[in-house]
């Protein structure tokens, strides 16, 4: 302890000693009264000068803004700015490299753990030989000295200004210790141009780390900060060999390096010019700079070659789309323990107006058809399906909202995990009318996926379709959630820097363990649309659950994949929200996503959990509950905290002759007449169903002789080929044509067609307002039995 301290701090020890000895000596000679006087002012003064040599080191501040930096996990600089004053001043580590400490006290100070701060033998030689010189030779400054000129801003070279440079020496080695003031050196010292600090020096002028450096580099730099304006890599090119090499021979005289690594160093190059800083996380910098104050470095935990290789990708496609009007992208990489492996917020697009400044995974966009599976997730908990039950998908109407699919079709009936896989829109609002706005947008809040204030009104249903904000961070992390839920893992935030703890979700995950497995099982087995191409081309190596949206105008698409290990999620548009026809998340996101997942490991299949799970008897057919009339029942295994899941309305146990083909109504006699169940649909399921499959589930045919007591319904207006003129009002709009049916008692409602559309399901008044142009149309009413009649009319002009 007492050798480290008389290394550290040489002369205060030595002034401790002396007033030690002083001491002891005036105790022998109290006789002696005028140098006893002497002795205790000379000691209060020396006391009082330590003092405020002291405090004022005390008050010494070194700290200048740094550059802000952004290093990799493996500790590479991704991107870089320069500091306030226009400075490559980049934080140091706490300690100085052996190597580049040995070189630069070799060179510079030599007796630099052996002096207070000044060494009066150094100056009296540097006198002498700049007098014998005639200019000046050599310099006598310490490193503290050099520290405190540093410190002073390097002013023009005065008698004033170095008396007051040499007692702020005293006072730097009175408040700092040795290792301390050389490592302030380290970091403050200029090492060639603007670039200050040995770690930006070693990193411009080697791209490593200063404590890869070798002998020869490390030398190169100490010799750097003596003349920084004249010598360093790029100029004075051979002066710094010399000085090099020169040092190299000095480390070897001392024996502080052997004969073989000098002649290896002597045959090392120097550089000759400095390196530029890549930029691979430009969105980065303005994002994190000022948040650590200390240091304005963050280390993250992005992986390096992934980020550069991730860039590469989404730059590859840039350069595809641009000629489609297409100039942003983005690419969020997690890892599914909660840090992030890699952040390219934008392409590198050079135009003004194209926006690649703009940090797309941080901004609010529209997310498409991107959080169907959390409604999916939160449907299959509340019991209101199965994976295999069956959803209309028929045209809806919700108060002037009537959801469409994205190819303008419907499928009359689709079953749970077909919709969810392409992505269908009316069964996905018509299950959000089910769940409840409300309910959803308080699970989304939980999800840390909501950032407006807005209410469940003013979304209205479109919120499951895009009518909603998002960011790309936040749908990433509920993804990822989605994840480690399945494995029985918490639900976490996302960290970026390295150290950073990943801090718990305070709200309940709101998906359950078994509904989150089974939405990302069937987002595997995702059955792609045949009117979507390119899928041959992807790889199929990789279990990998995944999801694509589109926006409303085609300016937002999307896609997000999720492995055992990672999230990945895409984004392509304009950053201006300029859409572009075929500007679709199955299209442009989905093979990105595809080219990123490439350059991830191979994932392990997720387990099934097979105890967050509770068998439920349900019809094979529909998916839902048996109510004795299903042909078919098996064993779905639902989440279980699920409840109330509904009873199956597609099976009905109807009264059939013996051959089973035909129906016998009420009140007529057939002999042998038994029941049997039947897959029923509405007629308007039915009628799309037939026309999307070719198929039909309709009521049989009524027993031959049983006709009279079947449902009867007419058309009464208009009447078959009728040829309609409608008049025009006052402000010569068009008066729309009213038509009306007649039914049967039997019949509680009747459903409308306009030329194979639905427009209307009447009931009681049977009277339905028609918007037709002009020309030939075709109206057509059926019956829930299945009787349907058809009358073919014409709307005409007035000839006048």
């Amino acid at each position: 302890m007492y050798n480290k301290q008389i290394q550290n701090n040489s002369w205060l020890s030595a002034i401790y000693l002396n007033f030690v000895f002083f001491i002891f000596v005036v105790m022998y000679n109290k006789k002696k009264i005028y140098f006893y006087k002497f002795a205790k002012r000379a000691t209060f003064a020396l006391i009082i000068v330590i003092v405020l040599l002291y405090i004022w080191g005390d008050n010494v501040n070194f700290e200048k803004r740094f550059a802000p930096v952004i290093y990799s996990k493996e500790g590479k600089i991704m991107s870089a700015g320069i500091s306030e004053d226009q400075q490559w001043r980049i934080a140091c580590e706490n300690k100085m490299p052996d190597k580049l400490a040995t070189s630069i006290r070799l060179f510079e100070d030599q007796y630099f753990y052996y002096h207070p701060g000044v060494n009066i033998g150094s100056i009296l030689k540097a006198i002498k030989n700049n007098i014998n010189a005639g200019h000046i030779v050599r310099g006598g400054s310490t490193i503290t000295m050099q520290l405190a000129r540093i410190y002073y801003g390097n002013r023009k070279r005065t008698y004033w200004q170095k008396i007051k440079e040499i007692l702020l020496s005293f006072a730097l080695e009175l408040r700092f210790s040795k290792d301390k003031i050389l490592n302030l050196y380290g970091q403050y010292a200029p090492f060639g141009g603007n670039i200050i600090g040995y770690d930006a020096a070693s990193r411009f002028y080697y791209d490593k780390k200063p404590g890869l450096l070798s002998w020869s580099e490390a030398v190169t730099l100490a010799v750097l900060p003596n003349a920084p304006s004249d010598i360093y890599p790029g100029k004075g090119q051979r002066v710094l060999l010399e000085k090099r090499d020169r040092l190299l021979k000095k480390l070897l005289d001392k024996s502080i390096i052997d004969s073989l690594t000098y002649r290896l160093s002597l045959r090392e190059n120097v550089p000759v010019r400095k390196n530029n800083f890549p930029d691979l996380t430009p969105h980065l910098l303005p994002l994190l700079s000022g948040t650590n104050t200390k240091t304005n470095s963050y280390i993250t935990t992005i992986d390096y070659s992934l980020q550069k290789e991730a860039s590469r990708v989404i730059n590859r496609y840039n350069k595809r789309y641009s000629s489609l009007g297409i100039d942003n992208m983005a690419v969020l990489i997690l890892r599914n323990d909660g840090t992030v492996a890699s952040y390219v917020a934008n392409t590198n697009c050079q135009s003004k107006e194209c926006g690649s400044k703009v940090d797309i995974i941080r901004s609010e966009r529209s997310p498409g058809s991107i959080l169907k599976p959390f409604l999916y997730g939160a449907c299959l908990d509340a019991g209101i399906i199965t994976r295999r039950s069956l959803l209309m998908d028929i045209p809806s109407f919700y108060n002037g909202f009537s959801p469409k699919n994205y190819d303008r079709k419907f499928r009359g009936i689709v079953r749970v995990d077909k919709a969810l896989t392409q992505s269908l829109n009316v069964p996905a609002v018509n299950l959000l009318a089910k769940y409840g706005i409300d309910a959803f947008l308080s699970d989304l809040k939980k999800l840390k996926i909501a950032h407006s204030a807005k209410t469940a009104d003013y979304y209205g249903l479109s919120l499951i379709l895009g009518g909603s904000e998002v960011r790309m961070w936040d749908i990433g992390r509920a993804y990822m959630n989605m994840v480690r839920v399945a494995m029985k893992k918490k639900p976490i935030d996302i960290t970026l820097t390295k150290g950073e703890k990943n801090k718990i979700l305070d709200d309940d995950f709101p998906i359950s363990t078994a509904a989150s497995w089974q939405i990302l099982d069937m987002l595997k087995g995702v059955n792609r649309p045949e009117e979507q191409d390119g899928w041959q081309y992807f790889s199929g190596q990789h279990s990998i659950s995944w999801k694509t949206g589109t926006s409303y105008g085609y300016r937002d698409a999307w896609s997000v994949g999720v492995t055992k290990d990672y999230t990945v999620v895409i984004w392509v548009g304009n950053a201006d929200g300029e859409g572009r026809k075929g500007l679709t998340g199955i299209k442009k996101a989905a093979p990105v996503l595809f080219s990123v997942f490439d350059l991830l490991p191979i994932s392990e299949k997720t387990e099934e959990p097979l105890n967050a799970f509770k068998p439920k008897k349900v019809c094979k057919a529909s998916g839902y509950t048996s109510t004795g009339a299903c042909e078919k029942e098996v064993i779905a295994f639902v989440p279980k905290n699920s409840h109330n899941l509904p009873l199956c309305k597609f099976h009905k146990l109807l009264t059939v002759d013996e051959t089973g083909k035909y129906l016998v109504p009420p009140n007529c006699n057939v002999k042998n007449a038994g029941q049997k169940s039947f897959f029923i649909l509405n007629p308007i399921a039915n009628s799309y169903f037939k026309k999307f499959k070719g198929k039909e589930f309709l009521y049989p045919p009524v027993f031959p002789g049983c006709e009279t007591v079947k449902s009867k319904i007419g058309i009464i207006y208009p009447p078959e080929n009728a040829e309609i003129l409608l008049p025009k009002d006052i402000d010569n709009t068009k008066r729309k044509l009213i038509c009306s049916a007649s039914t049967s008692s039997d019949v509680d409602s009747l459903y409308w067609f306009l030329d194979n559309e639905i427009i209307s399901i009447t009931k009681e008044s049977h009277k339905v307002v028609v918007n037709a142009d002009t020309g030939v149309h075709k109206i057509t009413i059926l019956a829930p039995t299945g009787t349907s009649i058809t009358h073919t009319f014409k709307i005409i002009t007035n000839k006048s």
